[in-house]
């Protein structure tokens, strides 16, 4: 079977990420966010720029201007954590094939 991100290697392993408990709370978690408008997460955060944003460089991410909040950043980062992601970066990194496709 195909070995990716969004695909499991056998098929009694935990689902795909995209299949996972988190990313049902993620849905529910957009669907909250979509009715907040910028210029209230602005003004209720003074700092957001500097928390949503990451300079390396010349290169500057802003995702400040995203309907995010700390949540957002804490499912996200639990979604990677189940996904395995640090794995499959070690893995791609260290010669293993892992797009079969």
């Amino acid at each position: 079977m195909a070995s990716s991100l969004f695909a499991n290697e056998k098929q009694d392993e935990m689902p795909g990420p995209l299949h996972r408990p988190v990313c049902r709370q993620l849905t529910v978690h957009q669907a909250a966010m979509a009715a907040v408008h910028m210029r209230d997460l602005f003004a209720a955060d003074p700092a957001r720029f500097e928390r949503f944003s990451l300079q390396v460089g010349e290169l500057l991410l802003d995702y400040s201007k995203n309907r995010i909040a700390d949540e957002t950043m804490s499912l996200l980062v639990r979604l990677a954590e189940e996904a395995d992601v640090a794995g499959w970066r070690e893995r791609m990194f260290s010669g293993v094939k892992i797009n079969h496709t």
